[in-house]
């Protein structure tokens, strides 16, 4: 799964890198388009690869392969993750490699891939929650539903995935994006909220498609950063990243990145796809998420008290709140299984009759340090 940053969050506006760049296309264009992410010409063999990854290679088998030629793998060995010995038997099979094919002493004909079978199946399992509205925010915002799909490749769903440069949530949100493109009250951390998140990125991906002209370019930008983008495709002269892919050089520009859009393909061929391994794994549907936008402030422990609801559960539901908080402010959007909505809605208006609002100023919580 990815951990890049995305670069677009770093800068206060790109707009100034659009003036005189011939890549933009019109919005109606994009809408005309009858499959944005149709899989480009050259990226068919990455595509397919990654697809393997997510659905036939396990989590403890590693896929030794060309890294520019997805389409010759070496082997695929079973090798432990954390073990003592793994790392031997991975610096073994890559001399074997090396030798046995007649490469190159410099390790850049061979990469190993751990396979992730496991861990898509696990993350469609948590996109069942909030997927059917992350996508009615795309489709409200006149961007194409396929990108809410982007979070399995970017945090497997996980609202509380945070990598070691300090991105968190679903999207993966520095804190300097958050700053730019989060819409929430300043007493949560709208980066854990999953469709204020959603809607950040919905902000993102306008931006970067307005600068660098497809979706191809604006995809990668969320990994690579739109400005990271932009030079890349003046430095090649072209504004098809297959092309960029090729030849463009860059030390930061690297295995990573050039498989951001190959990665978020396969997604959305798999999730197309109602027969594919995963999905067809599924055990279970887990409840799905409504989101409930409260007009004034509420006491939180008389809420969960009446509607039956544990302050555990809540907190699981509404991971940007803070584990303190005795009031929800308003404005504040609550997420709640659909089966519980209108008991919740029921409670919430009979506290907001019978509280002063004194009361419920008092217990206004706090923001998570």
């Amino acid at each position: 799964m990815s951990q890049s940053r995305s670069a677009t969050r770093k800068h206060p506006s790109l707009v100034s890198l659009a003036v005189g760049l011939a890549l933009i296309v019109s919005g109606a264009a994009a809408r005309a388009e009858t499959d944005p992410f149709a899989v480009p010409k050259g990226l068919e063999n990455a595509v397919e690869f990654w697809k393997q990854v997510f659905t036939r290679y396990s989590e403890h088998e590693l896929i030794f392969h060309d890294p520019t030629d997805h389409s010759k793998i070496y082997t695929v060995l079973s090798v432990p993750e954390n073990k003592p010995a793994s790392r031997a038997i991975i610096n073994n099979e890559y001399a074997r490699i090396t030798a046995a094919y007649n490469l190159g002493r410099n390790g850049g004909q061979v990469r190993s891939q751990r396979g992730a079978r496991e861990q898509f199946v696990i993350s469609h399992q948590r996109s069942l929650r909030y997927i059917d509205r992350m996508k009615q925010i795309f489709r409200e915002e006149g961007l194409p539903v396929e990108l809410a799909y982007l979070p399995h490749v970017e945090s497997a769903f996980d609202l509380n995935a945070q990598s070691r440069a300090g991105a968190v949530g679903l999207w993966q949100l520095m804190p300097v994006a958050a700053g730019r493109f989060l819409r929430t009250a300043n007493t949560v951390e709208g980066r854990k909220d999953p469709y204020a998140s959603t809607r950040a990125a919905t902000r993102i991906f306008k931006e970067n498609y307005q600068t660098l002209g497809n979706w191809p370019l604006a995809v990668t930008a969320y990994n690579y950063g739109a400005t990271g983008v932009f030079n890349a495709a003046q430095a090649v002269g072209s504004n098809d990243l297959v092309e960029i892919i090729r030849n463009y050089k860059h030390r930061w520009f690297n295995y990573e990145p050039k498989n951001f859009y190959a990665e978020f393909l396969a997604i959305v061929q798999l999730m197309r796809a109602k027969d594919s391994v995963a999905i067809a794994a599924q055990k279970h549907h887990p409840f799905r998420m409504r989101e409930i936008v409260l007009k004034r402030t509420v006491p939180l422990e008389p809420l969960l008290k009446t509607a039956a609801i544990s302050p555990s559960q809540f907190l699981a539901w509404n991971e940007d709140l803070d584990d303190g908080a005795r009031a929800l402010p308003a404005g504040y959007a609550v997420k709640i299984p659909e089966e519980r909505v209108e008991r919740f809605v029921d409670v919430n208006r009979h506290l907001i009759r019978a509280t002063p609002a004194s009361r419920l100023e008092a217990g206004f919580p706090r923001r998570r340090s």
